[in-house]
């Protein structure tokens, strides 16, 4: 649970530097879970998180991680993904 909490706080961290060195409105998108799931909540927290700094933040659901990691290569729109730590070891091609 430490490491997801340290995960996040970086990926949160390194979103709002990107945002805050960008002047202009950015379009974005990330891909979370299933929409009753926590992991779409966050997206959501996300979200509302950044939107002051500019960036518009699109929350997408999916199914699960091994669709994030596609989603992520293959789908316009889509720059983020959250992906549980055990899936990439399993999947080292997508990864």
């Amino acid at each position: 649970m430490t490491k997801f909490i340290i995960h996040c706080s970086v990926a949160l961290l390194l979103i709002l530097l990107g945002a805050s060195l960008c002047p202009a409105a950015e379009d974005m998108g990330i891909i979370t879970g299933s929409d009753k799931g926590t992991y779409y909540q966050f997206g959501l927290d996300l979200q509302k998180l950044v939107k002051p700094t500019g960036v518009n933040l699109t929350v997408h659901t999916s199914k699960g991680s091994i669709e994030n990691i596609f989603a992520v290569y293959q789908r316009p729109g889509v720059q983020l993904g959250i992906v549980q730590s055990w899936i990439c070891p399993s999947y080292r091609a997508a990864c």
